[in-house]
Parts: structure tokens; sequence; C-alpha cells
């Protein structure tokens, strides 16, 4: 019934360009199902000569991190997922109603912000796609699925329903979980993640299982964040490192239609101005929305060991933000958790 009602809105000749780019999605997403079985996507991956690493709670990860600490050689750790792919396949594919509108709806998320333009989400491609191209570590989705058994195929027609059904915010997030998985497949057909670990996009599991024997490796560590609070917390847990601290997501736009009058890139120059110019052997923790990329793309440039850990920041000040931390049992035991007022052990 699905599939012969997709058909039916392929074929109508509607002014409603919305509804013919969802039934565009639909066609997508049907013809390529592989890109929602865990194990069919590591197995594309690996087939293009890729390392794959797909459990985010992994040490091979972290140990990454670890050596180009040892040997002060720069590393850029990202993440792609949903936000991400919403600026990194901006007019990629043929929808384009669809993809302003996820680009806009992902920009008023984000605690940073700025106007939504076609220009300016084109150029935001454009960085997310060198992000990708100077990183060493990037964690995709499609690799391990974050409810119930991680590496169950799911259902195509199943998941085509919820896109035939969703409001502006459910449509933006399931085509960016799809996209984030296609388009970086494409990627890695073109050649453009050799030389590259693929992991989870939730890979900073790992990091901050590790944490300890991570930071044991610098003697400096900087943390790109929101959460001011973290600064005391890992100064307190780590003496003999010194922690400095990049606040960001000062910027957040009030409704949708305020993201006209943030007129310039204030708050990213302000950040790259924090960043030191010598970053050899220091750490980056960095937990920015979709901005993360683009400053582990800088820090590398300079030397320095990038990291986006994302919501890894509320876990690390004993909070849980994100579904996926309920349905990883996270919020039982706080056990990433820097304080020591939650009862668990020491990383």
């Amino acid at each position: 019934m699905l599939i012969s009602t997709i058909k039916h809105l392929s074929s109508m000749q509607t002014p409603d360009t919305e509804v013919a780019e969802v039934a565009r999605v639909i066609s997508d997403v049907l013809a390529r199902p592989q890109c929602l079985d865990p194990r069919a996507v590591a197995d594309i991956y690996r087939r293009q000569g890729l390392l794959v690493i797909p459990d985010p709670s992994a040490t091979a990860i972290s140990e990454r991190v670890i050596r180009a600490l040892q040997s002060q050689q720069p590393l850029s750790a990202i993440r792609i997922g949903d936000g991400e792919a919403n600026l990194l396949t901006h007019n990629a594919y043929a929808t384009p109603k669809l993809n302003a509108e996820v680009g806009k709806l992902i920009l008023f998320m984000q605690s940073d912000s700025l106007e939504a333009t076609d220009k300016w989400l084109k150029r935001l491609s454009r960085l997310m796609h060198l992000s990708i191209l100077e990183a060493d570590i990037v964690g995709v989705r499609g690799l391990w699925i974050s409810k119930g058994d991680p590496l169950k195929k799911q259902d195509e027609t199943a998941y085509c329903g919820q896109i035939q059904t969703a409001g502006p915010a459910e449509l933006r997030g399931l085509t960016g979980v799809w996209r984030a998985t296609d388009y970086l497949l494409q990627l890695g057909q073109q050649g453009a993640l050799q030389n590259k670990m693929i992991c989870s996009a939730h890979f900073y599991l790992s990091i901050l299982a590790n944490l300890e024997q991570i930071l044991a490796q610098t003697s400096c560590v900087y943390l790109i964040t929101e959460r001011s609070d973290l600064l005391a917390l890992f100064t307190n847990r780590f003496a003999n490192v010194a922690f400095k601290l990049i606040p960001v997501g000062s910027l957040r736009p009030e409704q949708p239609s305020s993201l006209d009058r943030v007129r310039e890139l204030s708050f990213l120059g302000s950040t790259f101005r924090q960043i030191p110019r010598n970053m050899a052997g220091t750490l980056c923790l960095v937990g920015a929305g979709v901005w993360a990329e683009l400053y582990c793309t800088w820090i590398r440039r300079r030397g320095g060991v990038a990291v986006d850990i994302g919501s890894g920041m509320d876990l690390l000040a004993g909070q849980c933000s994100r579904p996926v931390h309920y349905n990883w049992g996270l919020h039982e035991d706080l056990r990433y958790s820097l304080s020591e007022s939650s009862g668990r052990a020491r990383p």
C-alpha cells in the first residue's frame, strides 16, 4: 500500500513541491535499503578499503587519539550526524525546497547561529566537505543503531512510513539520518575517505570510557563548549593537567525568523582567535553542535588533537540530554560523570 502511494505521489502533477519532494526522498530510501542495514553499511565501507570500527565504545578509537598525542601529530575526529548532514548535503539531492528548510531548521537549533541564506548554506556545505577531507577519524551514521540490537536492519517500508507522516522537525531528522549514511557512502566511493578510520557517530563513548588514559598523554587540554561548569569538574578530577575553556553558544536565535538578523559569523571568528597557533601535543575536546567540525579542522591545522564529543559534554557533567543516552541506560549510573557525587567509579 505504501509503495503504491509513493508511486502515486511521484506521478502527480501537483504544484505542491513539498509533497513531490517527500515522495522523492522516499523513493531514494527504497532504492538504497542497504543504508538502513548496519552490517551492509560496514561491508560497503570495507570494500572501499577503509578501516571500520562500528562499536562506538571500541578502545581502538581512543588508542588512535592516544597515539596522536604521544607522537605530537595533529588529528581531527569529527562526527557526521543528521544535523551535519543537513548542511553537508545542501543541493546534493534534487529536493531544493526541503534542502533549504532542513538547513534553516538545523541552524536554528544551534546555540550559535547565523543567517540561513542559500549563499551561506552552500558555503557551509563546502566547509563540511573540507572538514571530512582533512579528518583522521570520521564518525558516521548507519554503522550502529542506537536502540535495541545495534546491528539490526531497519525496515525500509516502516522508515518511509515515518517520513511520509512526519512534521517538519521529524522530517529534518529522518532525512538527515538517512542522508548522513547515504552521502558518506558516496564520498567513500569517490575516494574522499581514504586513510581515515570510519566509526560510529557515537564514538564519544570510547573517549569518555578511556578519558583518564587519554589525558595522561598531555599537559594541556582546551574545552570548547557552552558548559562552563565542566572547567571546574575537569580541574578537580585531573590535577596534573591544565584545562582552558573556550566558551561558545552565546548567539542563540529566539525563533527561526530571527536567523535573518544574525548576519555575521562573529562567534566563529571569536573562537578561532582563541586557538593558539602552535597546538602540538594539545588535546581539544569539542562540543559545539555542527560548528564542532569546523573547530576540529582549524585545531588540526595548528597541530593539535581535536575530538568532537558532542553531547558527551553533558554526560561528563552528569546529565543525559539525548534519547540515546536513556536507550543505553546512562541515566541509571551516570558512569561518565566527572562529579564525585555521582556515585560511580572513576574512569
